[in-house]
């Protein structure tokens, strides 16, 4: 998938694939994803592969955020958001809850930054 290969009909070069959206700027990309379901919390972990198309001509520098946390005030609040297999190809983003956290929502926003 990559950046600008398909539109919405609300925003012209942003593309939503399960909840993964994508922006390309000079030379680094960024986007988020987001989980979110209610009145069933959705089931976790949460993997999504983001490939860069094109790819980077080296391994990019990978950070990431939390932008949206939704739980139940009954439970302990733990997330997490994990990075793994980062390549110059894309890598693997995984939204996790911990323990008994009931939790309706995650959203983490990254961006992929040119090596230098």
């Amino acid at each position: 998938m990559q950046a600008g290969d398909a539109y919405s009909s609300w925003a012209p070069g942003l593309t939503l694939i399960s909840g993964v959206r994508f922006f390309s700027y000079g030379g680094g990309v960024s986007g988020y994803l987001f989980k979110k379901s209610h009145p069933d919390p959705p089931s976790w972990p949460v993997t999504a592969y983001i490939k860069f198309d094109p790819p980077f001509e080296k391994t990019p520098a990978i950070t990431t955020g939390m932008t949206l946390l939704d739980t139940d005030k009954s439970t302990n609040t733990r997330a997490t958001i994990n990075t793994n297999n980062i390549t110059r190809h894309g890598f693997e983003l995984i939204l996790t809850k911990t323990f008994v956290t009931l939790q309706w929502g995650l959203r983490a926003s990254w961006m992929a930054c040119p090596a230098r």
